[in-house]
Order: C-alpha cells, then sequence, then structure tokens
C-alpha cells in the first residue's frame, strides 16, 4: 500500500497495518481531512523553543515525512540539550517498526533523566548528555572461556559501538573478537589482547548511520575507530595497527599475513559471517558464544545494513568485493566492476 511504502520502511504486520487504517479512519470526515492540511501547515518553531525539559529525539533513517537532516537542522537546535538518536533500517513509523529498540533508548535516557531529576552534581555524576550515549550491557567477565577485557578504554570503545551499532552488528563485533581469541588460543599465538578487542569492537563503525561516509566501509571504519582513539590519548603506532586491523578485515589473504592483531579481527569476523573454517572450533564454545551473543537473525539483518550503507554511497563499492550486491540488490546501482573497468580502459590496444 502507497501509505505503507511513505510511512514505513519495513512492510507492517498484517495486525499492525490494519490498526494504522483503523486509526487513519477513526474521527469525523471534517477532522481527516484537516489533519493532513493542518500538520503540513503548523509552525511550532516557537513552542518547542520553550522545551526546558531533558529531550531525546528519535528518528529512523529512512523516514520521508520528517528526515533526518530535516530534524537536525530545524529541530535540535532550537531544544536547549536535545540529544537525537538514529534508529537504523527504520521509517517514520517507528514505534511500530522498531518498539524494543525504542523501549531500551527510552530506559536508557529516562535513567540519565532521573539522575538529573535528583539534583546530583557533575562531581557526582556524569551529566545527562554522558549517561544517554554511554548507556552499555553488562558483559560478562568472559565468554566461551575468552576473557572479555574491561580496561577504561575497552569499555569506552565498547560504549561507542553499543551507542551507534544495531543489534547484529554489536553482537557481530564481540563474536569477532571471541572467535578470533579461540583461534589465537589454538595456534598459541601472542598478540596485545587490549588491542585486538579494540580493533574487533570497532572494526563495523562505517557501516553504522553515525559514522557512513563516501568510502568503502573498512576505510570509513578504520577513519572513524582512529579518530575516537585519538581523542583518548592513544598513541600513533597502536592507533596505525587498529587501523590497519579494521581497514583490511575484509581483504582475504593479505589481513592474515600482517601481525596477530589484524590477522585475529579478519578470522574472527570470517568465522562470524561466512562460517569460515567454524568446524575448527569447538562446538561447545560456539554454542556458548551463540548463547551469550544471540545471531538476531544475522544473514538477513547483516546484509540488509550492508546494502543499506552501499545504497548511501554506491561509488564506494567500485571494483571491491561488494560491486556484486551493489548491483543486484542497491536498485538503479551500476557500480563498475575490475572486468568493466579494464575492458573501458582508454589505451588503444
Amino acid at each position: 500500500m502507497a501509505l505503507e511504502q511513505m510511512l514505513t520502511y519495513n512492510p507492517l504486520s498484517r495486525e499492525d497495518a490494519e490498526l494504522m487504517i483503523s486509526d487513519a479512519i477513526r474521527g469525523s470526515a471534517d477532522a481527516r481531512a484537516a489533519w493532513g492540511r493542518q500538520t503540513s501547515l503548523e509552525d511550532i518553531t516557537d513552542a518547542v523553543s520553550h522545551i526546558d525539559a531533558p529531550t531525546l529525539v528519535i528518528s529512523g533513517d529512512h523516514d520521508k515525512i520528517q528526515p533526518i537532516e530535516t530534524l537536525r537542522r530545524e529541530l535540535l537546535p532550537r531544544i536547549s540539550g536535545a540529544v537525537m538518536q538514529v534508529l537504523p533500517n527504520v521509517g517514520h513509523l517507528s514505534p511500530l517498526e522498531a518498539p524494543e529498540e525504542i523501549a531500551r533508548r527510552l530506559d536508557c535516557f529516562a535513567q540519565g533523566a532521573s539522575v538529573q531529576a535528583l539534583g546530583l552534581s557533575r562531581i557526582q555524576m556524569p551529566s545527562l548528555l554522558e549517561r544517554t550515549l554511554s548507556q552499555h550491557p553488562t558483559l560478562p567477565r568472559e565468554i566461551a572461556s575468552v576473557r572479555i577485557p574491561d580496561s577504561p578504554l575497552a569499555q569506552k570503545a565498547v560504549d561507542l559501538a553499543y551507542r551507534v551499532s544495531p543489534a547484529v552488528v554489536w553482537t557481530h563485533v564481540l563474536r569477532t573478537f571471541v572467535f578470533g581469541a579461540l583461534v589465537g588460543r589454538a595456534q598459541h599465538l601472542r598478540y596485545d589482547e587490549e588491542l585486538f578487542f579494540l580493533a574487533s569492537v570497532l572494526h563495523d563503525l562505517g557501516l553504522t548511520t553515525e559514522f557512513r561516509g563516501t568510502e568503502r566501509f573498512e576505510v570509513v571504519g578504520a577513519d572513524a575507530a582512529a579518530a575516537f582513539l585519538k581523542d583518548q590519548g592513544v598513541n600513533d603506532e597502536r592507533r596505525a595497527i587498529i587501523w590497519d586491523a579494521i581497514a583490511l578485515h575484509t581483504s582475504v589473504g593479505i589481513a592474515s599475513r600482517k601481525r596477530p592483531e589484524i590477522a585475529l579481527v579478519h578470522i574472527g569476523a570470517g568465522i562470524d559471517v561466512l562460517g569460515l573454517e567454524l568446524n575448527k572450533l569447538p562446538p561447545t564454545l560456539v554454542a556458548q558464544t551463540i548463547e551469550a551473543l544471540p545471531r538476531h537473525d544475522f544473514n538477513k539483518a547483516f546484509f540488509s545494513v550492508l546494502v543499506d550503507t552501499i545504497a548511501h554511497a554506491p561509488q564506494s563499492a567500485a571494483m571491491t568485493w561488494m560491486c556484486e550486491t551493489a548491483n543486484e540488490h542497491v536498485p538503479g546501482c551500476h557500480c563498475p566492476s575490475f572486468t568493466s573497468q579494464l575492458q573501458a580502459s582508454p589505451f588503444k590496444e
């Protein structure tokens, strides 16, 4: 239905679609006729400027009615201290499309608001904004016998990844670390545990709506991670290792030849995404990993994140492993492959 395509990004269940229709036709004919006209003409710019309560603005990245760019430009500057969070793969009717994710984010925000309401000082507790942006799940000390690093820097990286990533990406980056660590243990590798953990947790920042850019997502993610780590005071040498680990994590035949912290991100991600050499890991430990970090219909959901990332910047997939996906699954995309570029070479042979 055309209305549903305008209001949502994902198909609604039959029950939700019927509820939306019944709500739309409820009320008098005059009210229904005036609804679209009045809501499009109403100017609330002055009214919102008087909001003095903690405010969280939640928007879907595919909202066609109130695009995130419009909200950032017109709404956020008018509400003092307002925080905006963007839901990936969600349209205008976010409560119907992502109710659990909205509930989680509202709960995080409310916890911060309750702290502020108690009148605690900045020294006693972080600010509302800091609380909202730093909410994270309590990770166990270990998963599948693999110790989870808990240094202050590791925790800040966890906070960042959790805040910006959809569940399918968030759990994937942690499984990447666990699976990679299991391989490292089996191969008796010696490596810097914190470096490997940071690279694993941050390796898919380029797939998030907050950090998406015009270059291939691996490079975008590496740049975002490097900027974050620089702000945390991490030195150039350690940042360079993490940059390489993230930028090369999809580079088959290259990453595996690099130092362990780089190779293990590539190996762990390959196990989790494609099941490469999964049979070499102890089944019991694999089951424990998935129990602790559910896959969330991974194949379908992660593929959707990849397609959306390509659609944001189709040129980023040119002559990469994502070129085929771009041409087959992104409408109107004509991504050049190596073959097409070679055949179009201007040299006269």
